[in-house]
């Protein structure tokens, strides 16, 4: 029915592009590329319809409907031609004549179309009447066999029945001549089942004699075991008491190892804070060290500085001395001259008056670079002071954070510690807690065993 489907489907669409081929030859104006397309189309399903059919034409000959494979191949082989023609056209051009042509070769796959529909729907008229054909005959040969199998064994198992009922009863004796099939299987099974069951029941007889002379020795042993379970029960009563104390215990060392936990936490941060204050002040030290040798760098260069002043000022004194025996020299010249050499006398005071106020100037000056000299010496002997103290004072804080350091790590392994105490006391706690619920368990067993045993005894009794 499927094929049935697609059949139709193709067949559809072969009638479809066929028609529109018919049409457009009918036109005014004809568009060859869209007949070479439809073409295509049309010769693209007979292809799909032989395919299909490829395996069951032995079947379709079988119903009578051979036709639709020769339709279907003529079909196929005059599209083939019409695909040819109108290509080549397409090609070098349309004219009347290959109009009437390209009709011609479209008027029997288009006028035979038609007849695929009428052989589809009768091919598909004929297969539901097969269907239902073949449905209706198993149904029947079921229904036949079913009856027959009813027919067969509903005597044996009217018999079974009858066996079964006087078993129930209590007779085991029943013999009969079971048939070989499955039934009169089944009814010998039953048989030798109600031998094996008159057998068991005369070794139960048996077995009940030995029970009553067992029965007094199980009393002798019942009541001494519900003795020792009575010791044992005092006993495991101890053991939860010690467990219970057990627990407690652990449960406060938690509880304190959690407190000592806390505290090392706090003493930790204290620690890392402090350590942080002390690598902040090494960090101060540090950068006033760094100035502080700035410093001693700049005042050296001052000295140097001044060195350099006291030679320019020796300089000067040398020059001042040279010009003040120059302008002696002059007034001596200026005596000669007489009357001539007044103004240049004159001059030569001046001059020698200004040498003697520059070698005055240059001895307070000297004296300043002295007294500077002094400072500068004792600047910077304070500053190397400084320097020691300075590098002093970073090695004690250094040796100060490298203890709070280990300070630091020797908390935490301490916390560590703390934190494994306390987990090992919660590990302890619940094994405590399980041996408690284990032992309130056994408590409870010996309990109901010894009240069995009581019960026991009280029977035997």
């Amino acid at each position: 029915m499927h094929k049935m489907a697609e059949f139709a489907y193709f067949e559809r669409e072969h009638v479809v592009a066929l028609s529109k081929v018919y049409y457009e030859l009918h036109k005014k104006e004809i568009n060859i590329s869209f007949i070479v397309g439809q073409v295509q189309r049309a010769r693209r399903q007979t292809t799909a319809v032989n395919s299909l059919w490829k395996g069951d034409k032995a079947l379709l000959r079988l119903l009578g409907k051979g036709l639709i494979l020769e339709l279907s191949e003529a079909s196929e082989i005059k599209l083939g031609l019409l695909e040819r023609y109108a290509s080549s056209i397409y090609k070098d051009g349309l004219n009347p004549g290959h109009i009437e042509e390209m009709k011609r070769l479209v008027s029997w796959p288009y006028t035979n179309s038609n007849r695929f529909g009428i052989e589809i729907a009768d091919i598909s008229k004929r297969v539901k009447a097969y269907v239902y054909f073949l449905v209706v005959s198993i149904n029947c040969l079921f229904f036949v066999v079913i009856f027959l199998l009813m027919k067969k064994t509903r005597s044996s198992i009217d018999e079974i029945v009858h066996v079964m009922n006087d078993m129930s009863r209590g007779d085991l004796t029943y013999r009969t001549i079971p048939s070989n099939d499955e039934v009169g299987k089944m009814q010998s099974s039953i048989i030798a089942m109600g031998a094996g069951v008159s057998a068991l029941i005369e070794s139960i007889k048996h077995i009940q004699g030995d029970l009553f002379n067992s029965a007094g020795e199980a009393l002798n042993i019942s009541q001494s075991t519900s003795n020792d379970i009575c010791d044992q029960a005092g006993k495991i009563d101890e053991f939860v008491s010690a467990l219970s104390q057990i627990s407690f215990a652990i449960t406060e060392t938690s509880n304190a190892a959690n407190k000592s936990s806390a505290l090392s936490s706090e003493g930790r941060q204290l620690a890392v804070h402090g350590q942080k204050a002390i690598e902040t002040a090494v960090s101060s030290i540090n950068a006033l060290s760094q100035r502080v040798n700035d410093s001693h760098v700049a005042i050296k260069c001052i000295e140097a500085d001044i060195a350099k002043i006291g030679k320019i000022i020796e300089i000067i004194d040398q020059i001042t001395d040279q010009t003040n025996l120059l302008a002696l020299n002059a007034a001596i010249e200026a005596a000669h001259a007489g009357e001539a050499g007044k103004g240049f006398a004159v001059v030569a005071d001046e001059v020698r008056s200004l040498a003697q106020r520059t070698n005055n100037s240059t001895y307070e000056i000297q004296a300043m670079i002295a007294s500077l000299n002094k400072g500068i010496f004792f600047a910077l002997g304070v500053m190397g002071d400084c320097v020691v103290e300075s590098k002093n004072s970073v090695n004690a804080a250094s040796e100060a954070s490298r203890s709070i350091e280990k300070i630091v790590d020797s908390v935490s392994q301490v916390m560590l510690q703390i934190a494994q105490v306390a987990t090992a006391s919660e590990e302890q706690s619940a094994v405590v807690k399980d041996m408690l619920d284990n032992a309130n368990i056994i408590r409870e067993i010996a309990a109901g065993v010894e009240l069995g045993s009581r019960r026991i005894s009280e029977v035997n009794t």
